[in-house]
């Protein structure tokens, strides 16, 4: 008897009636994703597992949003494989802007992604394991619990927290003070001047914007990865609750948050296929490059323009119009600015 086979049948079995059941967190914790790219955990993905599991194939399809990890200071990690997008909007696109012509982007890099943005629990955990990290900037009447994103941060806190945080894991950092990452980023520098990445080292860093656009889209092409068929041209500025109902229960963002002018719970609205919350709306979300009108008419890795004075962030605010919760959205902050409007999110590079 193939013992292995064997004990593979029995795992399937149990798997089977576990879902079958009604056992959710048996999709949830065994499947961690959505193994056919369909936008759902279904019956496929099922199927998928099961030929797999009877040896019919080596291996599983590529695994985009498996939780790869569980910081104990900064949550699930998902894993988000290379791949690439037509970064940008289409010209039909309803309220796109002109800084939105696509390009054809290729991504080598696996990353592992938070699933939430940081929420102000995770930035209290680790300030008490480096006090070096400033105090949280965010304004309570807009994020009131610790459950509740990090927002008034800049561009420069993100940049430091990453540092720290890798730090933290023993990481080798990404962010340095001169072009030789010969003298990281840390309390004593992260507002004194320029900033370099070290796109090979393994510590913690804010994605760029085309890793922010792909892993936000999952794999869709639409102005949101959910479908709204509700959004136009002739509404995309308009504000009421129930306008944009599938919106709604993707995103905390004008509609549904103008009652009482604050954020939401992290990750208490719906994730897109991947597993990622909060993409199109709750607090807006800084990236690495800095802002130019024009996107390169292709790219391999494109980590911006070399020079500028502003930073893209990405993903609608709370108290943003739909239009600029899209997937393609773009806009821009001096790195030295903070809003109630922007918080974070952080990946790490894994193969």
């Amino acid at each position: 008897m193939n013992h292995h086979r064997g004990f593979q049948n029995v795992l399937l079995a149990f798997f089977l009636v576990g879902v079958l059941g009604g056992g959710i967190w048996a999709a949830e914790e065994f499947l961690q994703g959505d193994l056919d790219k369909s936008g759902l955990i279904d019956s496929d993905d099922l199927v998928l597992l099961a030929n797999y599991l009877a040896g019919n194939f080596d291996a599983l399809p590529v695994h985009y949003g498996q939780i790869i990890e569980v910081d104990r200071i900064v949550g699930a990690l998902r894993r988000i494989p290379a791949g690439s997008l037509a970064q940008g909007s289409l010209g039909t696109e309803p309220c796109r802007y002109s800084d939105e012509s696509q390009f054809s982007h290729i991504l080598t890099k696996t990353l592992a992604v938070m699933e939430t943005e940081v929420t102000r629990r995770m930035w209290a955990d680790l300030k008490v394991l480096q006090p070096t990290l400033p105090d949280d900037p965010s304004d309570a009447n807009h994020s009131p619990s610790d459950q509740h994103p990090v927002q008034l941060a800049s561009w420069y806190d993100a940049v430091l927290f990453a540092n720290l945080l890798s730090t933290e894991h023993g990481l080798i950092w990404c962010y340095y003070a001169d072009a030789a990452f010969t003298v990281p980023i840390n309390a004593t520098n992260y507002t004194a001047g320029s900033v370099y990445c070290d796109w090979d080292a393994p510590g913690f860093r804010l994605p760029t914007e085309g890793e922010w656009e792909y892993f936000c889209r999952a794999g869709t092409t639409t102005p949101f990865w959910i479908e709204e068929t509700n959004y136009t041209t002739a509404n995309c500025e308009s504000s009421s609750s129930g306008l944009f109902a599938s919106l709604e229960t993707a995103a905390w963002f004008k509609d549904n948050t103008s009652a009482f002018f604050a954020t939401g719970q992290a990750a208490s609205k719906l994730a897109n296929a991947w597993g990622l919350y909060d993409t199109h709306g709750n607090v807006k979300e800084w990236c690495w490059d800095l802002y130019q009108a024009a996107y390169p008419s292709s790219g391999t890795d494109y980590t911006g323009p070399t020079t500028g004075s502003d930073r893209v962030v990405r993903g609608g605010g709370f108290v943003s119009f739909a239009k600029w919760c899209r997937s393609a959205a773009r806009g821009m902050y001096p790195p030295g600015n903070s809003s109630v409007e922007i918080g974070f999110r952080l990946v790490r590079q894994v193969d």
